[in-house]
């Protein structure tokens, strides 16, 4: 990649990353200059006549949803709606806790997490052969892709572009408020989660006062 800018960044870190279509497109939208490797093993090709279309897969489960919570509410529906994301994502994980001079072998598996504990290091992996519960895994970094490039779309068209200092996957912190943006509780708006002050240290650690 050749050229950057601040609402994308390649991550470079030593896990493995997945990189789609819609990354390029957020590339070209933001004029960074790239260049894809040709014949590279780990490139997955998906033809049009061979996909299924989100909305036909997805649009049926959305409504019934939807329909629900014009009738029970929001805080009710929004767990079991984020829940089908999750579901499709899993990992096969694996928990194994060591204690004093224990050790394991892990040169079959991707550690995912280490959390040393007074008496106990718990280690979360996951079999490198085997990394997901489900085939419908695949479809997470393409939506998370999606999203994101949507997002950025609509954050370029905001007049206050110098005030919006950190963004996330699916969502940003500001400045001020962008008059631009439609702030509501309904699905496909932008919603306020936290107002006021905070110290960002990296972005994955905010701490608002």
């Amino acid at each position: 990649m050749l050229g950057s800018h601040k609402f994308y960044k390649l991550n470079k870190s030593k896990k493995a990353q997945w990189y789609t279509h819609h990354d390029l497109n957020i590339m070209k939208l933001l004029n960074i200059e790239y260049k894809i490797k040709q014949n590279v093993t780990n490139a997955l090709l998906y033809y049009a006549n061979d996909c299924l279309r989100g909305n036909k897969t997805f649009q049926p489960f959305v409504k019934y949803m939807t329909d629900l919570e014009n009738v029970t509410g929001k805080e009710y529906i929004k767990p079991i709606r984020n829940a089908l994301w999750g579901f499709m994502s899993l990992k096969n994980k694996n928990v194994i806790r060591l204690k004093g001079s224990d050790t394991i072998d892990v040169s079959d598996l991707f550690v995912d997490n280490i959390v040393n504990n007074k008496n106990v290091t718990v280690v979360k992996t996951v079999e490198t052969s085997n990394i997901f519960k489900y085939s419908w895994a695949r479809c997470s970094i393409f939506l998370t892709a999606y999203c994101r490039f949507q997002m950025i779309k609509i954050i370029l068209q905001c007049p206050n572009l110098d005030d919006i200092i950190l963004i996330n996957t699916d969502g940003f912190i500001s400045k001020t408020i962008q008059p631009h943006l439609v702030i509501s509780p309904n699905i496909g708006d932008f919603k306020l989660k936290t107002q006021g002050g905070c110290i960002i240290h990296n972005s994955n650690n905010v701490v608002f006062k």
